[in-house]
């Protein structure tokens, strides 16, 4: 129980203290305002875990902070009549939460540690004199990242999802590929600070617990809720950067009315409403951004921003029955949705596609969406990386392939 807090003056940044204080199981993740909060367990022998889903509810949250993520597949336990049957290439848990007995937390420039006094004293130690070491650099091993889906497999396959949207089964779809390699080794905290860099993703977080490890540079937020304020961020439109200023500019022109775009974004927005006014106070669903151009380093995106209210404090499981998985990681109708790209995808989304997040004390929590990310098996060395588009009636199906390299391209990188 997390009953004390201590103000931290470091000008270390957080993947040096990580570095420094040799964590093996923690969570990190950012807020998107520059500010990040980090959660650890000192006893790595003796931590408390959870791995079901049922357990969500049955965490004992006054006073402590849990960190875990949910993956895509526990849409089999939120959504009616759903399953996954495709090849899981990690064999992650369906969901993991670890209890923190250390925690850092930084907000407007300042850090916070909650946790025990001995705890904080022995972390000022460690981060004021302890140096580290750095082993000789090898040479970086060269990733092949090999294709689930072929050019050809994916032309048909949007094809395929065209004539469900025909037919009236699905009106918007968020098609995947995966891509992996086997047998490799990298090193967590450098590929992700390489990631981070080339991305500057205000959602990303890295989680390494055991020979779970994923890094992710999310720009998106999946759920917020603080007190009874709840606050989802949706994305749906993207676009590359332009090598120019004016490029950019004309770019960012043509993404702000792109109907094709807007209308994804749209859609996935009445989702949203939808399922926040299954547990929000009547008429307190607001949608407080529609369509907002972002920019990031390697993309712009369309972000819309939809909060709600609830009445009373209800659990996070309750929340996460109503919400998840994201709508716009599967599209809508929602349950219809998941049942196509079940039949369509040849691979098993797991982490991919679902959250990385904390709750903390009072049953506030912070959720993003698992994209743009690293998926990493230390165990049997393998690695995937998947990306994927929004279809819809009017797609493109060459321009949606070149997307999804797109997005591929600026993860891929960090691996070099």
């Amino acid at each position: 129980m997390l009953k004390k807090y201590y103000p931290l003056n470091t000008k270390l940044d957080q993947l040096e203290i990580i570095q420094k204080l040799s964590l093996e199981k923690f969570c990190l993740l950012n807020n998107g305002d520059k500010n990040f909060i980090l959660g650890w367990n000192n006893n790595v022998k003796n931590d408390i875990q959870y791995n079901t889903y049922q357990d969500i509810s049955n965490l004992k949250l006054d006073k402590n902070y849990w960190f875990g993520f949910l993956t895509y597949d526990l849409k089999n336990k939120t959504l009616p009549k759903t399953k996954s049957k495709n090849l899981d290439i990690h064999h992650f848990p369906e969901t993991l939460f670890f209890k923190a007995s250390n925690v850092l937390i930084k907000k407007n420039n300042h850090i916070l540690y909650f946790g025990e006094n001995k705890d904080y004293l022995s972390l000022k130690h460690i981060l004021s004199t302890k140096k580290i070491f750095l082993k000789k650099e090898q040479i970086p091993q060269k990733i092949e990242l090999k294709a689930s889906t072929s050019k050809k497999d994916y032309l048909n396959n949007v094809t395929k999802i065209k004539e469900q949207i025909q037919k009236g089964n699905t009106y918007e779809l968020n098609y995947c590929i995966q891509y992996t390699a086997s047998e490799i080794k990298i090193n967590i905290l450098k590929t992700y600070k390489k990631l981070i860099q080339k991305t500057n993703a205000p959602f990303s977080s890295l989680f390494s617990y055991n020979e779970i490890n994923i890094l992710s540079a999310s720009p998106e937020r999946f759920l917020q809720k603080n007190n009874l304020n709840l606050l989802s961020q949706p994305i749906k439109g993207t676009a590359k950067r332009g090598k120019t200023i004016n490029e950019d500019q004309v770019i960012k022109k043509n993404l702000l009315n792109n109907q094709k775009e807007i209308s994804e974004n749209v859609m996935i927005v009445d989702l949203v409403r939808n399922d926040l006014s299954k547990i929000a106070a009547k008429n307190s669903v607001q949608v407080t951004e529609l369509c907002k151009l972002y920019t990031f380093e390697t993309v712009h995106q369309l972000i819309s921003t939809v909060q709600a209210k609830l009445t009373i404090d209800i659990n996070v499981n309750s929340i996460i029955k109503a919400l998840f998985p994201m709508g716009s990681m599967t599209g809508a109708p929602k349950v219809a949705s998941t049942k196509i790209i079940d039949l369509i995808e040849n691979f098993k989304r797991g982490v991919y596609s679902g959250s990385i997040g904390f709750i903390g004390p009072n049953n506030s929590f912070d959720f993003n969406v698992v994209i743009r990310s690293i998926l990493y098996n230390n165990k049997i060395k393998n690695l995937s990386i998947s990306v994927g588009s929004a279809i819809t009636i009017k797609s493109i199906s060459i321009q949606e392939y070149q997307e999804c390299l797109l997005k591929l391209k600026a993860i891929a990188s960090a691996l070099e």
